[in-house]
């Protein structure tokens, strides 16, 4: 399994900041590792809401529909992906305290398979592919990056 944790803090509201990565809809925004995000069918935001996500790898596109299976606003929202090959589940804790709001970004990418004898290898990978859509994220959130409001 690839893994990596990385928290920031921004000068935002919780709700803001949680509608915002709630959303999924916005990584083609802020994570450069995306190449398209649109919503499926049924709700935007919520448990239960999809999203079809073209993940780039250099000149490959990699298709991923993310499901959100946690959404307890404004703290928790877990998006996962899984299919014949991986599983991958970006759990976020969003905690604000004193004006600022910590976002901390738990994301996890397990192969299946044969392809379990590859996740060493994977994370050194992962870890640069994560820091960039964690880094771009916060960048996007601090220059007012907004997701849909569920109310």
């Amino acid at each position: 399994m690839a893994r990596i944790v990385r928290t920031f803090t921004v000068e935002r509201p919780a709700t803001d900041v949680f509608d915002a990565i709630a959303d999924f809809a916005t990584a083609e925004e802020w994570d450069p590792g995306v190449r398209a995000s649109r919503p499926g069918d049924g709700p935007r935001v919520g448990e239960g809401a999809t999203w079809h996500v073209e993940s780039g790898l250099g000149p490959v596109g990699l298709p991923l529909l993310y499901t959100t299976t946690t959404w307890d606003r404004p703290d928790h929202v877990v998006h996962r992906t899984e299919n014949w090959f991986a599983v991958g589940e970006d759990d976020v804790r969003v905690v604000e305290e004193r004006g600022t709001t910590t976002v901390t970004w738990d994301a996890r990418f397990t192969f299946r398979g044969p392809g379990r004898l590859v996740d060493a290898v994977v994370q050194k990978g992962f870890e640069g592919v994560g820091d960039r859509a964690v880094r771009g994220l916060e960048n996007w959130l601090r220059a007012g990056g907004r997701g849909h409001d569920p109310s």
